[in-house]
């Protein structure tokens, strides 16, 4: 299994939440911090395809570098495990020199209490090896594309050498950013129950797991920035209504879920909240997987493109949190072109005339479609959280219009996310990839949409040199080009792109939100309640 996500940059996700810092009472110690999560497929990282699962694991793990969301929009790079790093050979060696007296965390099964180990470059390497390695893994392509070797030259020096430079190593969701370090023991004495189970030398111990309700997680007292919170509690609240009931009633302190549209001026001043526009544009798509012959032709796929309305359907789900925009790249990101939306204007004349051409017909008269005595169908599979199943109606009612006899399926997401690897011989919705590097994540060589066969040799070109040139400016003339290749194919249908709000309790203090990664302890920064 291969990272969806910023599947969902974002489910969901791809769904990033912004706070304002408040810092005008003095930081205090003690006191759970209760956050709520839609849903949870696992906690090691090698695996983790969504935001959301890798929110806890981000605490009990650390990192060579990590990235966060700050209150203007922009992104604040940072070490991790690694303290420092050199760039060489114009990008394409990486020198790390790594943060001294950090431990794997103890009192579990593994380390026993007191005897948790000092992390050293060899557990880099291994981590590395086992993040390219592991069967399912969800290593990004930008990385396995480009990576040569790893090697330890001493106890805290690791050396990276690509075979070229990689302008999405340091970003969220891309290049580095699914590098655990792991303990090797700890790896070969749980075996699979490590995913349930983590073991790191981050800023929070595990402490449970109860599927479908919760992660808990404590200070762990050994790190080298002691939090001032006890713990972190994650609520699984898959609903986004219900993550806002939820707040109301003090049983959370922070939603990640995008709030509702319907709820966003009732909270632009409501006391005892802080409500924020993350200034990120998450986008909704449709893909088809070509290795299905009825989707191998590329007229058929514009026939199916040209029968939905996806921008009046976004506007209708989502309200005044709509962006117009079609492809992947997401407005106001470098990349996104303006133009694709050119391939997909509401036509479903139009669409019944290339049906007709392509030799679909209503022989019974039943309002479907069909062919050599087989009706014209296909399924639709999508996931259960909001609000894809209500778009997908949607969808599925305008296909019906025209005679096509769409089957939906609702799925968990975990389902979801098994069957879209597996190449699923569906159309498959998704969400997320619409920040830095998302068009290159997902439709470049190694990337999500070979999943569905997608592999434009051409658009795949364009974005390997992309992905050599580190300014995002300059990079995004290659990527707008990619992205006409592949959409004026019709390998997938964008429906629209929407602004995400977070929201949070004002108790608490030294938030700056979410970016792949759960912000909570780090260098000029430590996440705190004003009881």
């Amino acid at each position: 299994m291969k990272r969806f996500g910023t599947l969902l940059l974002m489910l969901v996700v791809l769904m990033a939440a912004v706070g304002i810092v408040d810092a005008q009472d003095t930081p205090v110690e003690g006191g759970t911090l209760r956050v709520a999560i839609a849903s949870l497929t696992g906690l090691d990282p090698v695996f983790i395809a969504d935001d959301m699962s890798m929110y806890p694991s981000s605490l009990v793990y650390q990192f060579l570098v990590r990235a966060r969301r700050l209150a203007d929009g922009t992104v604040a790079y940072e070490g991790d495990l690694a303290e420092s790093w050199d760039i060489e050979e114009d990008g394409k060696v990486i020198t790390f020199h790594l943060r001294q007296g950090m431990t794997f965390q103890d009192g579990n099964a593994v380390f026993a209490e007191g005897e948790g180990r000092e992390v050293v470059a060899a557990d880099v390497v291994y981590s590395m090896e086992r993040l390219l390695n592991s069967e399912g893994t969800v290593a990004p392509s930008d990385l396995t594309s480009v990576y040569q070797s790893i090697e330890a030259l001493d106890d805290y020096t690791v050396k990276l050498t690509l075979s070229q430079p990689d302008g999405l190593l340091f970003d969220g969701a891309r290049g580095l950013s699914f590098l655990a370090i792991y303990p090797q023991e700890a790896v070969e004495q749980l075996g699979d129950a490590i995913r349930t189970n983590p073991i790191g030398s981050g800023p929070f111990e595990f402490v449970e797991y109860v599927v479908d309700e919760r992660v808990v997680l404590q200070r762990n007292e050994d790190f080298y920035i002691r939090p001032l919170l006890d713990g972190v509690e994650f609520r699984i609240i898959p609903e986004d209504s219900g993550q806002v009931l939820a707040l109301e009633a003090d049983e959370i302190d922070i939603m990640t879920a995008s709030v509702p549209s319907t709820d966003i001026d009732r909270f632009r001043d409501a006391p005892g909240f802080v409500l924020a526009d993350t200034q990120i544009t998450g986008g909704t798509q449709m893909i088809f997987n070509i290795n299905v012959p009825l989707f191998s032709d590329v007229r058929f796929r514009e026939a199916v493109a040209k029968a939905i309305d996806g921008r009046g359907i976004m506007r209708a789900v989502y309200g005044a949190v709509v962006v117009d925009g079609c492809g992947t790249t997401g407005p106001g990101w470098p990349g996104f072109n303006p133009d694709l939306c050119q391939y997909f204007p509401y036509e479903p004349d139009t669409s019944r005339a290339i049906l007709a051409e392509l030799g679909w017909a209503d022989a019974d008269g039943d309002g479907i479609l069909d062919k050599d005595g087989q009706p014209l169908s296909f399924p639709i599979e999508a996931w259960n959280l909001p609000e894809m199943p209500r778009v997908m109606e949607a969808v599925v009612t305008q296909l019906r219009e025209v005679g096509i006899d769409a089957q939906l399926e609702i799925v968990e997401f975990g389902t979801w996310i098994e069957d879209y690897f597996a190449g699923a011989e569906k159309l498959m919705p998704f969400s997320g990839f619409c920040c830095i590097g998302g068009t290159e994540a997902y439709w470049g060589p190694g990337g999500l949409g070979e999943a569905m066969g997608v592999k434009d040799e051409a658009a795949q070109a364009l974005l390997v040199e992309a992905l050599t040139v580190l300014d995002p400016v300059e990079r995004a003339p290659l990527i707008m080009e990619a992205a006409d290749m592949l959409y004026s194919q019709y390998y997938a249908i964008p429906l629209g792109f929407q602004t995400a709000f977070s929201l949070r309790s004002d108790r608490v203090q030294d938030y700056s939100g979410v970016f792949w990664w759960f912000p909570v302890v780090g260098e000029g920064y430590n996440v705190w309640l004003n009881q």
